[in-house]
């Protein structure tokens, strides 16, 4: 038999459990690692062939509630080169994917280069675009 006192106890335990798995619904433990980044295309604009070596940082977070691992970053061109933390990032962790582009060999043109960012997200690969207008000075 339940007196008044182990009663409320149970009653305050039971809505305890209550809340805790109500606040716990919007937690991010189970939420998988997701990559944001601030900007997926960067347009140089126009480059001019004497001075054609841009850098560009894509800035990203992880926005997910699991860990973040970025397992490779893959360029299209030999003409560009990217540069990654192989860290590991928590939920909330911000990074960056510095890349650098040597455009001196290329004509006139207009440029689009891509960088492929593989990771644990399940979107593989999360492409990154750097476009510009290269001339002649």
């Amino acid at each position: 038999m339940f007196t008044k006192q182990k009663w409320r106890m149970l009653v305050k335990g039971i809505i305890g459990l209550a809340l805790a798995a109500v606040l716990c619904t919007g937690c991010h433990s189970n939420k998988p690692a997701e990559l944001s980044f601030n900007s997926k295309y960067v347009d140089l604009g126009i480059i001019y062939s004497d001075s054609a070596v841009r850098h560009v940082d894509f800035k990203f977070r992880n926005s997910g509630g699991k860990e973040l691992i970025i397992k490779d970053v893959k360029t299209d061109c030999d003409c560009t080169k990217a540069v990654f933390s192989h860290e590991a990032f928590n939920s909330g962790d911000e990074g960056v994917i510095s890349v650098t582009l040597d455009l001196r060999a290329f004509f006139p043109q207009r440029v689009v280069k891509h960088v492929a960012v593989y990771s644990n997200t399940g979107i593989n690969p999360d492409t990154l675009v750097i476009a510009g207008i290269i001339k002649n000075k």
